[in-house]
């Protein structure tokens, strides 16, 4: 099969699940990136993601010292883990 053709049978399956010619241009920028610029984003989305929910943490415990908070925030991990026993990472302690 060509790329063309290829392309084009992506697309139609991508339009039969909602998405459209911008999520398709996202991705084939996304999959020329390169490998080192992709960890480079994902750390960079971890560390934003774990400051939003210690953040929302202490706006909603006030009260709690730093070390409650990271108690807190680990016990924010668990549950999704056991929502979701995929992510059970091997760096759990972080």
């Amino acid at each position: 099969m060509d790329v063309a053709s290829l392309r084009e049978e992506v697309g139609l399956l991508l339009k039969r699940i909602g998405w459209g010619a911008a999520d398709m241009r996202h991705i084939e920028y996304y999959a020329n990136m390169d490998p080192s610029k992709k960890i480079q984003r994902l750390w960079r989305l971890r560390a934003m993601q774990v400051r939003a929910i210690k953040s929302r943490l202490r706006d909603e415990n006030p009260h709690h010292t730093e070390e409650e908070v990271h108690r807190l925030f680990l016990d924010h991990l668990d549950s999704l883990r056991e929502e979701n026993p995929y992510m059970d990472y091997a760096n759990k302690g972080e």
